[in-house]
């Protein structure tokens, strides 16, 4: 009976690193990213396919100032919510390429 459960730890570790993947995905071409596109990225790399977890991480990118969100409004009064890297988030997406590029050097 190895029923191994994921410790508070573990699932700080585990936000921590998806919300560097949420920054990263929104640097890679500079351009404002919705919902929508950050759900079929982390499909794509097979993080997650809960919507929920992808709405807490942004809540938390959005509460440390990682992460601009905005509504600008569209023709016919519709609205999308996008977002894109703040400079703090930008900061936090250098770190972490800079942590990786340390660790494959040792």
């Amino acid at each position: 009976m190895s029923k191994t459960t994921e410790t508070k730890f573990d699932r700080l570790i585990h936000e921590k690193r998806d919300l560097g993947r949420i920054i990263e995905f929104l640097n890679l071409d500079g351009k404002e990213k919705t919902k929508e596109d950050i759900n079929q990225y982390f499909v794509s790399q097979r993080v997650s396919t809960d919507t929920n977890y992808i709405d807490k991480l942004l809540e938390i990118a959005i509460s440390n100032q990682l992460v601009f969100y905005g509504k600008p409004i569209f023709e016919g009064k519709k609205t999308i919510d996008t977002y894109k890297p703040t400079r703090a988030g930008k900061r936090i997406y250098r770190g972490i390429l800079c942590q990786q590029e340390q660790a494959q050097q040792i």
